[in-house]
């Protein structure tokens, strides 16, 4: 009986994972603006909102895995770059989430110094095009990262950051 109420839970647990990234995808197949395209337009007293980029930043920490894995999606997405006057990809959107959900140390990952300002936000400086260039080493490396040490040690360094900042 153990087993069988085990098995079941694993079961569901998987299904749920699934049905989690395929609400991922379907969600970020939606976005029709991100953040960027308000700093862009300098609409900066308007407040940003896109249903689907909301519902996937509500998923927090959830959703990255799921996002991880469209990284190397190069397929275009319904938001415009203002900068590069194409479409953003959906590898493009999935990073800016995770970047949105959790600081990506783009040093650490990448072993390169990167401008701190500012291209989407707190994207460094050329960032987008050095991941358009490197997508699929930066997904690896990513990834590798997103299971490290090293990205605990970010996030508790993080986190206490915000508690002082909070403090004051």
């Amino acid at each position: 009986m153990k087993v069988a109420t085990i098995l079941f839970a694993f079961f569901m647990c998987g299904k749920v994972l699934a049905q989690d990234v395929s609400s991922i995808l379907t969600k970020l197949n939606q976005i029709e603006t991100i953040p960027c395209s308000y700093l862009k337009n300098e609409i900066l007293d308007k407040k940003f909102y896109d249903k689907a980029f909301d519902f996937i930043l509500a998923q927090d920490t959830f959703a990255i895995p799921a996002l991880i894995n469209l990284l190397g999606d190069t397929s275009a997405s319904k938001v415009k770059n203002l900068n590069a006057n194409t479409y953003y990809k959906k590898g493009d959107l999935a990073f800016i989430l995770i970047n949105y959900i959790e600081g990506v140390p783009f040093a650490l990952i990448t072993h390169s110094q990167w401008c701190i300002c500012c291209d989407c936000g707190n994207l460094p400086k050329d960032f987008l095009q050095y991941f358009d260039s490197n997508r699929y080493e930066f997904k690896k490396d990513y990834q590798s990262y997103y299971t490290s040490k090293e990205r605990q040690k970010f996030i508790k360094r993080s986190t206490k950051g915000l508690k002082k900042k909070r403090s004051r």
